[in-house]
């Protein structure tokens, strides 16, 4: 109630306001959310990690323990062909998720079931094909963790990682964590989703991991 605190604070917020109204870039009025707005707020330098948080709450802070990988792909090994051409991330192959043709993709279900730990992480390595990028939000590719139990989808959370890509031309490595439900799971899975975008994504080192 001192307002000699409370003059200051509000006299750096409106000059904080002003700079990523102005100049920052930090602000989204059309895609604010509140977890989005306060993990931005009093940052000077815009980080594009943040951007995740307009699509997910969910936000894990501190450190991790008990780190286990449950599942990683490099696609090395795999037979396929995904019409990479020479736009490989790393290695000899990358997959290469062409939404022209698939407008959603399961990567994969592992089982998960009796876990102690409480978070998930998925991520992978990110790159738009040609680096063109999808502008149009409502038309980004959407990557997804999702919980089932007896092939009924519990949960699922989801980051449009072209909101990232569309920073920073080239690869990028992009992850994001989701608590695990307390409902009861039988199985975790990756999946891509797409409605609306003819932008082809190439993803390499995908991974899974569960954590404390």
């Amino acid at each position: 109630d001192n307002p000699l605190l409370i003059f200051p604070m509000l006299l750096y917020y409106n000059i904080w306001l002003h700079h990523q109204a102005q100049k920052g870039g930090m602000l989204d009025a059309e895609n604010m959310t509140r977890n989005y707005f306060w993990t931005i707020l009093g940052k000077w330098e815009k980080n594009i990690e943040d951007l995740k948080f307009i699509d997910t709450e969910e936000q894990f802070r501190g450190t991790r323990k008990n780190v286990k990988r449950l599942y990683f792909n490099d696609f090395e090994k795999d037979t396929v062909n995904y019409n990479c051409g020479t736009q490989i991330i790393a290695g000899e192959k990358s997959f290469c998720f062409s939404f022209a043709e698939n407008k959603d993709l399961d990567l994969f279900y592992i089982p998960l079931q009796n876990s102690k730990a409480k978070w998930v992480r998925i991520g992978g390595t990110f790159r738009h094909k040609d680096d063109i990028p999808e502008w149009n939000t409502w038309s980004m590719p959407k990557f997804n963790v999702r919980y089932k139990n007896n092939n009924e989808i519990v949960k699922n959370r989801m980051i449009r990682v072209s909101r990232l890509l569309k920073e920073k031309p080239g690869a990028l490595d992009i992850y994001f964590d989701s608590k695990i439900p307390k409902e009861e799971i039988d199985k975790v899975g990756m999946v891509f989703l797409n409605e609306y975008s003819s932008t082809d994504i190439i993803v390499d080192d995908l991974y899974i991991e569960i954590f404390n």
